[in-house]
């Protein structure tokens, strides 16, 4: 082999390799609509009902509901969000009365379900009274954070729902104290022809079915495409190198 053989192939080595570790770096965010839960026309000292002001809803935008009576925003006048320290970021945090699997729900409809893509989705939460429940086996069951697919029906809704991974609030670090919670998903992990691909996002998060008050507060996500590892493409170049070389 010449020396400007093994100086080529060294090259395209160290040049697969950089390409390979910048890849692996990026991450891509997905946006939230209203990531911090505000919504006009809220009043001081109280909590609001999806939100009820006693003669109308008020929308929280980007955000859907279940259980109306047991779901609402509250802002840093009211004496629970005081005792906290206020929201975490804004001024008011969402909240659930785990009752009737009550939840916020949130379809992106620009996001489907890619192969081999890391999703992070992260929530600041707190456990503000009663139960504090978790339940790893049943995504109804306990306060959690939770990522979903569905269809799309054609006129704006969703339909065919599927849980992709279930995030149990388990851990307290105390009462009225915020914590961020973080769940993933590998998908990767499905078949290459998983019918589950292509379909819209939805996240979800939780009040279960117990009594107690879970607010919730910033939330993110993050998708990072899943590449072979540097060395890894490095082993292929050399590979791919060594076999023009033979046919030469």
């Amino acid at each position: 082999m010449s020396r400007r053989t093994v100086w080529t192939i060294l090259g395209v080595v160290a040049l697969t390799l950089v390409a390979g570790a910048a890849a692996a770096q990026e991450i891509r965010p997905i946006t939230i609509v209203n990531p911090v839960f505000m919504a006009s026309g809220i009043g001081d000292n109280d909590c609001y009902s999806d939100v009820s002001d006693g003669t109308h809803w008020i929308p929280i935008l980007g955000w859907e509901t279940q259980g109306r009576q047991y779901t609402g925003l509250m802002n840093n006048d009211h004496p629970d969000l005081k005792a906290a320290g206020g929201a975490p970021h804004g001024s008011q945090v969402a909240y659930t009365d785990g009752k009737n699997e009550s939840m916020f729900r949130q379809f992106l409809p620009d996001e489907v379900l890619e192969a081999d893509t890391l999703y992070t989705l992260m929530v600041d939460a707190a456990h503000f009274s009663g139960h504090w429940g978790g339940y790893a086996d049943d995504v109804w069951w306990g306060n959690s954070i939770q990522l979903w697919v569905a269809d799309s029906d054609g006129t704006g809704g969703f339909t065919s729902y599927k849980c992709l991974v279930s995030e149990p609030l388990i851990e307290n670090p105390g009462l009225r104290v915020f914590s961020t919670f973080t769940l993933t998903f590998d998908s990767s992990t499905l078949s290459a022809d998983s019918d589950l691909f292509d379909k819209v996002l939805e996240i979800r998060l939780v009040g279960g079915q117990y009594e107690g008050r879970v607010a919730f507060d910033r939330v993110t996500m993050t998708a990072e495409t899943i590449v072979p590892e540097p060395a890894t493409m490095g082993l292929l170049a050399l590979g791919g190198l060594a076999m023009l070389r033979r046919r030469r």
